[in-house]
């Protein structure tokens, strides 16, 4: 670990410094951005914060930290990044910033510490979040993370084609150090033999008006599944829960592998088994990024994507508890139209760059009246701007 006086104390933010003062042209510095509530109330105000991500230290750098992700314990939040460089071609792995959370609340100032998770095998790290604020209190106060590793030669452990059958469980211990002025973390972490999953395929979707690529004559596109990153982690009833997108049979199609894991931490190792894991898959259809959503009793859901040949782009969930998760693909929103954004196409984006782009910010949480709540990307019958067609759905379900 490292603390880096570079990167604090935190101060109050204004994002529009990161830009030239005459054209507005984004120079070679860049902040991960936090904001913080002054009260109880969501609509604010906020104090906004930044972290100086550039990180001189790192390979090609001046870098910048892609893909932020927010977790907690009782004493810390902490923000996880995938590190890429500005100058060259570099990925310097996932970066984690950890910070006294009460300090943060109360208005800083306050110092970050600086984690290097030393791995360029895994495009993320995530954080767990904890729902009715139980964390893990052993060790001083312990965060948990969770990661699967890039299916992309020579990285993979099988060598049938681009799968693997490992994941990842970390653990940030003595985090109560954070409310002092000498933060003690230590970084630790443990691979666990798996069920086999792989980079998941381009999704089929069903076709129908898409105006934005009729009007440049290009068909109705497929919708990227991006790879098999750990998707949101969450701590809970002493577990953590997740999955990733998998390639699955018989297809090519897509569907979801899912973990429910106990983990436990010592002075200086952190243990964990899986309990239980598994697939959920679709008839005739593509499932892609998961998040689940369990209260301290250990039941929930898993929230995701669906989509397929005689499907447009729509929200859906599965219940799951400490047994496993159900196999019905239930739809909470169906889709209207295709996917029919400006990515998806070569006449704006050239070459082999154009993918389609979609579903990758679900989420779901429990809370303490027994409603899970989760959100997906969808794609609605009114919205529509120029150049993209998609919406947000977000649903209760009662456990």
């Amino acid at each position: 670990m490292l603390l880096r006086p570079g990167h604090g104390p935190l101060v109050p933010h204004d994002p529009r410094d990161r830009r030239d003062p005459v054209t507005g042209d984004f120079g070679n510095r860049a902040a991960t951005l936090i904001a913080a509530s002054v009260g109880r109330d969501p609509f604010g105000p906020y104090n906004v914060y930044s972290i100086d991500a550039t990180d001189p230290g790192g390979t090609e750098c001046p870098c910048f930290g892609d893909q932020p992700l927010l977790g907690a314990d009782a004493n810390g939040l902490f923000v996880s990044t995938a590190e890429y460089s500005m100058a060259g071609t570099a990925f310097n792995g996932a970066q984690i910033y950890a910070m006294d959370k009460r300090a943060l609340a109360a208005g800083g100032p306050l110092n970050v510490v600086h984690l290097r998770t030393g791995t360029t095998r895994t495009g993320t790290v995530q954080p767990a979040t904890a729902p009715n604020g139980n964390y893990e209190t052993a060790q001083q106060g312990t965060e948990y993370f969770m990661s699967s590793f890039e299916c992309v030669p020579p990285d993979c452990g099988l060598q049938a084609g681009l799968l693997q059958n490992r994941i990842r469980v970390w653990a940030v211990t003595h985090t109560s150090s954070l409310r002092t002025g000498s933060p003690n973390l230590r970084l630790l972490q443990t691979d666990l033999t798996s069920e086999v999953y792989g980079q998941p395929v381009p999704q089929e979707q069903r076709p129908g008006p898409h105006p934005l690529g009729q009007s440049v004559g290009e068909p109705v596109p497929e919708v990227e599944a991006n790879d098999a990153r750990m998707n949101q982690v969450v701590w809970a009833g002493g577990r953590l829960w997740s999955g990733v997108n998998t390639i699955v049979t018989p297809g090519p199609r897509d569907g979801l592998a899912w973990f429910s894991v106990v983990p436990s931490v010592s002075a200086n190792t952190v243990s964990a088994d899986i309990r239980r894991q598994g697939y959920l898959a679709g008839r005739n259809a593509f499932l892609s990024f998961p998040a689940i959503g369990v209260n301290d009793a250990g039941r929930g859901v898993v929230a995701y994507s669906v989509m397929g040949p005689n499907r447009f782009p729509s929200a859906g969930w599965t219940r799951i508890d400490r047994s496993g998760a159900g196999r019905a693909v239930r739809i909470a929103r169906a889709g209207f139209r295709p996917e029919d954004g400006f990515t998806c196409y070569t006449e704006f984006i050239g070459g082999d760059e154009a993918l389609c782009r979609g579903g990758d910010y679900s989420a779901s949480f429990a809370l303490p009246n027994g409603e899970i709540w989760s959100a997906t990307e969808f794609i609605g019958g009114n919205s529509r701007t120029t150049f993209a067609n998609w919406s947000t759905f977000i649903w209760p379900v009662v456990r």
